[in-house]
């Protein structure tokens, strides 16, 4: 419990006392001038009145009542006496002390009260002005004077009290032990041994205050008992006996027996003993949340219900029950507007959604407290919590601001810095890469002893990279080096400068930097990125001693963050050297190492291209496969799906092709092979005879991805179906050439494939019976073209080859068709001269025509 909550505690049980007190001295015997004590009677009716209005809290009524029996000619010596301490009383409750003075110097005047007794009326009202060690010195000398009788008996308790009210607790201890002793059969000696207790508890002598307690419990006073056991309880708590102290204050939980005070500082009690305990044991956060609810439903005192209300949100917020809490805090603030706590509990709900990651909702929890609240200090800490969830919430620009307004409101040096920092941070992630390095900068200057020091500095290198100040950078970067070596970064400096050089494609530089970095860090972390960097500087240079470098950080470091891709940079290493089938099964045992490796995937990808690529279609489709099932979010996940279609295409199974390129289509709508996947697709009807289909899924690649490579293809494979399918309706061939002729024009369309298109033209124009116009485009379109190439030394590849072939071909069943011989030879001489696979064949064939029809050639 907080110093302030123990105060009020002690404040609430002294009045208690005080109202006890003035019970007990409604039949305190005044003393009179001879020191004889005067008896009490019941008096007339106006004493009788006046007592009840005292004991009602009219103190005016009291007062007039009293009053009218001094003035009675029948009252007796008692009803007089009695009349008098009334009026005491009275005056005493209507805080008249001046007054009470002045009639009690008036009684001693006329010797109808004793000195000690005055001097008693003295101490109490010095005692109600809060003059306590005045009140204690005139207390201690009527209890010294008159130790017995009923006066002393009260001027102890009122000494003990004035102890407690100055703050000597151990005083007023003793006072309480030594009444006990003295006065054993007080009528007060209970309340006296529970006030005792009490004061024990205060102290922390809580061992002893169970003992001083325990005859308390057991009277048949419900009032004296039952607070008699929630003191006991709470020191039972207080000591770590969490059952023992919860079954004692198990009758007041319930508020059934209990008052309505004890009953909700026993439930509080139980709370925070639970919440305190160090180890957890005995926590029952549900059973707390629900008897802080069903307490706040059962009580009405408002003060009461604002400690459950706030008990209750503490244990909301820190069982993470934030749901719960925030309408609960919201309410709470609402209620108690001015109160320390709805602020605590404003911050407290903001810090608890932003360790949450729910940056949204703190950033209006915060803007709330800005706007209800008027503390500086919490101030500065809702901008500062504020700035945080901003930059959780990726708002960058806003979350600089709220931290520049945190840095202006904080006086903790600290804190000024910690904000001024973050300011700089928030410029940084919202690419402000000038402003950063001015704040930065800012932050170097007001904090040069800061330990942030190397962490601005190498940030000021971050920003100037994002620049492209690629040598202004290096140089920041190696400021961090020489004026922070050996810090974190320090080392990461030096790894940025490595990485620019790689950007920069400078391998040598890269290498030079992480060797450097190897005789600075030689073991340890460090050491084993830096050995990663020089084995990729190396591999990109061909090096095969990049190689080495990555089997030993598999062999001397198997905890580096990097032992994964060096593991799998062996494979990359083997298979450059040509080592295929090594680096196949270090790709497979990386699998079974390192499965959960962010390189799994890769590496998963990587052994079903290398089955793709050796002839292996059955396993690489099963790798691409299982890549998709694992994988099925990754980057190449829609690469996989194209490749085992492709794959089943090899295998010549159709139909499951077409299933794997619509399942691309429906999966991966997104993807960048689209418009191949639609392709093969539309390929693989072609190979089933679905040629109207295949049609539809061509004119869908050329409509939909005009500028995609696949479109020319698309073209042709179009007319190709359209050739086919012209065997029924000779109209067909003429849409054909339509296509085929898209193709020549094509910008996009290779020169085989133009020549191809050419090719195809004249067949339709020969399925066409326009033989003389097949002819003239066979030879024109594409033996003249490939032959003029040829001439100009330009390269012709074999695919243009295997067209002009062809073309020469179609020419020469033509020209043997019209028997003109000499036309023929020098077709098949075109053929000998191009170098083609029929060469020597047509060599033959003309030695054959010269000889047969050797008239023609003379």
């Amino acid at each position: 419990m907080g110093e302030e909550a123990r105060a009020g505690e002690v404040d609430g049980f002294v009045v208690i006392w005080e109202c006890e007190m003035l019970r007990i001295f409604t039949v305190i015997i005044l003393i009179s001038a001879a020191g004889v004590a005067v008896a009490v009677s019941a008096g007339t009716n106006s004493v009788r009145a006046g007592r009840i209005a005292l004991e009602d809290g009219f103190a005016v009524v009291a007062e007039g009542n009293f009053r009218a029996v001094l003035k009675s000619d029948t009252a007796s010596d008692s009803d007089i006496a009695e009349a008098r301490l009334g009026i005491l009383q009275a005056l005493l409750l209507q805080e008249k002390y001046g007054e009470l003075l002045s009639y009690v110097d008036l009684l001693v005047d006329k010797k109808e009260i004793a000195d000690e007794v005055a001097t008693y009326w003295h101490a109490m009202v010095l005692y109600r002005e809060k003059n306590y060690s005045e009140s204690m010195s005139l207390l201690a000398t009527v209890q010294t004077n008159m130790p017995d009788g009923r006066l002393g008996e009260s001027a102890l308790r009122l000494l003990a009290l004035a102890r407690l009210k100055s703050g000597d607790v151990v005083g007023a201890i003793e006072s309480f032990e030594l009444f006990s002793k003295q006065y054993p059969k007080s009528d007060g000696r209970l309340l006296n041994r529970l006030d005792w207790g009490k004061a024990l508890v205060f102290e922390g002598n809580l061992k002893e205050a169970v003992a001083v307690l325990e005859p308390v419990m057991k009277v048949e006073d419900a009032g004296l008992s039952n607070d008699a056991r929630y003191w006991t309880g709470r020191a039972l708590l207080q000591l770590g006996g969490l059952k023992e102290g919860i079954a004692v204050l198990e009758p007041l939980l319930s508020g059934e027996r209990a008052s309505e005070d004890l009953h909700v500082n026993a439930v509080l009690a139980v709370v925070e003993a639970r919440r305190r305990n160090p180890d957890g044991s005995g926590r029952d956060i549900d059973g707390d949340i629900k008897r802080l609810g069903d307490a706040l439903v059962r009580v009405k005192d408002k003060d009461a219900r604002r400690r459950l209300a706030y008990e209750l949100c503490m244990l909301l917020l820190g069982g993470g029950r934030l749901d719960e809490a925030a309408p609960l805090i919201k309410s709470y603030v609402t209620d108690n507007p001015d109160e320390v706590t709805s602020a605590e509990l404003q911050l407290k709900l903001g810090d608890a959604l932003l360790a949450t990651n729910r940056n949204d909702e703190a950033v209006v929890v915060y803007r709330q407290y800005l706007e209800v609240f008027a503390d500086a200090g919490g101030y500065a800490r809702a901008r500062q919590g504020s700035g945080w969830a901003l930059l959780g919430a990726g708002r960058y620009a806003e979350a600089a601001t709220a931290f520049e307004k945190a840095y202006d409101l904080f006086d903790d040096p600290q804190q000024k810095m910690a904000s001024l920092f973050k300011v700089a941070d928030a410029r940084f992630l919202d690419e402000q890469y000038k402003n950063a390095i001015a704040v930065y900068e800012r932050f170097l200057k007001e904090f040069p002893g800061s330990e942030l020091r190397a962490k601005a500095m190498f940030q000021i290198g971050v920003c100037l990279e994002s620049l492209g100040k690629n040598e202004e950078s290096e140089r920041a970067f190696e400021a961090v080096v020489s004026q922070h070596g050996g810090s974190a970064e320090a080392a990461e400096s030096l790894l940025r400068i490595g990485a620019l050089r790689e950007s920069q494609s400078d391998w040598k530089g890269a290498e030079a930097l992480y060797d450097r970095m190897m005789k600075l860090y030689p073991e340890g972390a460090m050491f084993a990125r830096a050995l990663y960097g020089r084995g990729m500087a190396r591999y990109q240079q061909w090096s095969p001693d990049a190689l080495a470098d990555f089997e030993r950080i598999v062999r001397d470091f198997p905890d580096s963050e990097d032992v994964d891709h060096a593991f799998f940079m062996r494979a990359m290493c083997l298979y450059r050297l040509g080592r295929d089938e090594p680096a196949l099964a270090v790709c497979e045992e990386f699998m079974k190492r390192y499965a959960d490796s962010d390189r799994a995937p890769q590496v998963r990808f990587w052994i079903g291209r290398f089955a793709y690529n050796t002839g292996d279609y059955k396993r690489a489709e099963a790798e691409f496969s299982s890549f998709v099932k694992e994988f099925p979010r990754h980057e190449l996940a829609d690469s996989a799906v194209y490749r085992a279609g492709m794959t089943a295409l090899k295998r010549k199974e159709y139909v499951h092709a077409i299933e794997l390129f619509g399942q691309l289509v429906k999966s991966y709508p997104e993807s960048e092979h689209l418009a191949e996947a639609r392709f093969y697709q539309a390929d693989a009807m072609c190979e089933l005879g679905k040629f109207s289909a295949a049609i539809l899924v061509f004119d869908e690649v050329i409509n939909n991805f005009p500028e995609s490579m696949p479109v020319p293809l698309a073209w042709g494979r179009k007319g190709d179906c359209l050739f086919t399918l012209g065997a029924e309706d000779a109209e067909r061939y003429k849409e054909a050439v339509h296509s085929y002729r898209v193709v020549t024009q094509s910008p996009q369309a290779r020169k085989d494939h133009v020549l191809q298109a050419e090719y195809k033209i004249a067949r339709c124009l020969e399925k066409q019976g326009m033989q003389d116009e097949a002819l003239d485009h066979y030879y024109s379109k594409v033996m003249v073209p490939f032959m003029l190439d040829r001439e100009q030394g330009k390269a012709v590849s074999e695919s243009e080859k295997v067209w002009f072939t062809r073309a020469a071909l179609a020419v020469s069943d033509i020209v043997t068709e019209k028997e003109d011989w000499r036309q023929l030879v020098r077709i098949l001489n075109r053929i000998v001269e191009a170098d083609v696979v029929i060469s020597s064949d047509a060599k033959k064939r003309i030695k054959v025509i010269e000889s047969e029809k050797w008239w023609l050639f003379y």
